[in-house]
């Protein structure tokens, strides 16, 4: 367990915190992830680490029919174990001398919400598991894998201005800051918490890893920057809604409604959440506008973030943004004072007129270099350029999105958009000849400069190179 932070105090500001942070691999968090991953839970079987994952394969698949791999398929879907209930399990949980018993330290309500007549069963059964399955040997052998792992998480840690929590949320409730990195999660993040008896609570960011450096240890961008504001957050923000809540409930009930297959898609599905991820992804957003003279911070990647999120279905994302500046800006000690302010604006908004304006407005793309279902492309061709038929915000450059995998992406060199007319990105590709190939440009990830509006479709490219050069060589 990594302790960053203990605070007792209230206001704007304390002196003299201390702000020891460490990133962790815990043993409790990789073991309750694979367990998962052999019971077929989708969210946990998105390791992008492909060495690791044909580790925990070789390691683990042959128990896949194991008593305790069942038994937790089957309270999986009758507890409804999911996402993030899942790492909550494991931090309740504690692994001594070769024993994983409860903490009886902390208070029981999450896990015995999360598991119910199953507690001591489950507890019993995974016990066996690890036992049977050598895991804690299998977690010793990459002992020194974890280690490099964690020093690389390091240095994207010290980027972190963790004093901005205290600033913005004006209160640092009793709580200790935890960084858990979980290996085998792929691109899924979390922020759960667990709470002791005297009032103390530990939240955690844990968070997944994707990329590899040159020597094939996980390594971490700036957008784990965005990741950690934001779980972190969850510990601030999700008590907030939920004192509000009763206030919100029936104009939020309608407004989800209309954006239920979005939060769908990402999990939330509730009106509840769907305020959660509001509020926390707008104070993200607050965090990036207050820390602009970092050379990882622009105000081109503030826009794309918040036309990100009004693309994800939080429709009111930038008026919540602007409202939150004036709570900066003004008197108030504590997010927590400002909140009636927050729940008026929430409940002004109507997601079908918001909706309606977003398909007014939309870009979209009319025409591209290569032709949708063209089975005659030179492989030759170098370039792929896309034109849009208003200018665009230019700090997405990727297509990162593929409809049968790996192999039908064509390699990309590199992506430029026109920075004078903002109309037109040119990908830079290699394609090899006899080849079927599938692109998608996500609506989500490209926007116009004007409205911060998405596309108003998907654009998806599929296409087959000839099995011989042309003479004329197209662009």
């Amino acid at each position: 367990m990594v302790l960053l932070l203990s605070i007792l105090t209230i206001g704007k500001c304390s002196i003299g915190t201390n702000y020891n942070i460490r990133p962790k691999v815990d043993e409790r968090v990789e073991l309750l992830s694979i367990v998962f991953r052999l019971a077929d839970a989708s969210e946990y079987k998105m390791c992008s680490l492909k060495a690791y994952s044909q580790k925990i394969d070789s390691s683990f698949l042959k128990y896949k029919n194991h008593q305790t791999i069942l038994f937790v398929k089957k309270i999986r879907k009758e507890n409804s174990i999911y996402f993030e209930r899942v790492m909550s399990i494991a931090l309740h949980l504690k692994i001594e001398n070769g024993i994983i018993s409860l903490n009886e330290k902390l208070l029981k309500t999450d896990i015995n919400k999360r598991l119910g007549k199953y507690l001591n069963e489950f507890v019993r059964s995974l016990n066996v598991f690890y036992k049977e399955s050598a895991f804690n040997e299998f977690f010793i052998s990459n002992e020194e894998y974890y280690k490099q792992t964690e020093n690389n998480f390091q240095i994207a840690l010290d980027k972190i201005d963790f004093p901005w929590f205290e600033r913005y949320y004006g209160e640092m409730p009793n709580i200790n800051f935890n960084v858990v990195l979980c290996l085998n999660n792929g691109r899924a993040n979390y922020g759960p918490k667990i709470s002791f008896p005297d009032g103390r609570s530990e939240v955690y960011s844990i968070l997944g890893a994707w990329d590899t450096d040159a020597k094939g240890i996980p390594s971490f961008d700036n957008t784990y920057t965005r990741l950690i504001i934001h779980e972190f957050s969850h510990s601030f923000c999700n008590t907030l809604i939920e004192d509000n809540y009763v206030l919100m409930k029936d104009r939020a009930d309608q407004f989800y409604k209309s954006v239920k297959d979005k939060m769908g898609r990402q999990s939330y599905r509730s009106s509840k959440k769907m305020l959660y991820e509001t509020l926390v992804r707008a104070s993200v957003i607050k965090y990036l506008q207050s820390h602009i003279d970092n050379k990882d911070i622009s105000e081109n990647l503030i826009e794309y973030e918040l036309s990100k999120e009004k693309a994800n279905g939080f429709l009111g994302i930038k008026g919540l943004v602007d409202l939150l500046s004036s709570y900066e800006q003004g008197n108030y000690k504590t997010l927590r004072e400002f909140m009636p302010k927050v729940v008026e604006l929430q409940n002004s908004l109507l997601a079908v007129d918001m909706l309606a304006e977003i398909a007014k407005n939309s870009p979209q793309i009319t025409s591209s270099t290569i032709q949708n279902d063209d089975m005659n492309v030179d492989p030759s061709t170098t370039k792929l350029i896309l034109t849009f038929d208003k200018p665009m915000n230019t700090w997405n450059t990727e297509y990162t999105f593929r409809k049968n995998g790996n192999k039908t992406l064509p390699k990309l060199r590199e992506a430029e958009w026109n920075c004078e007319t903002k109309y037109q990105i040119t990908f830079i590709v290699e394609l090899e000849p006899n080849r079927e190939y599938s692109v998608k440009f996500p609506a989500s990830r490209f926007f116009d400069q004007e409205f911060g509006n998405p596309l108003i479709e998907t654009f998806r490219l599929n296409f087959k190179t000839s099995s011989a050069i042309n003479l004329k060589t197209k662009p």
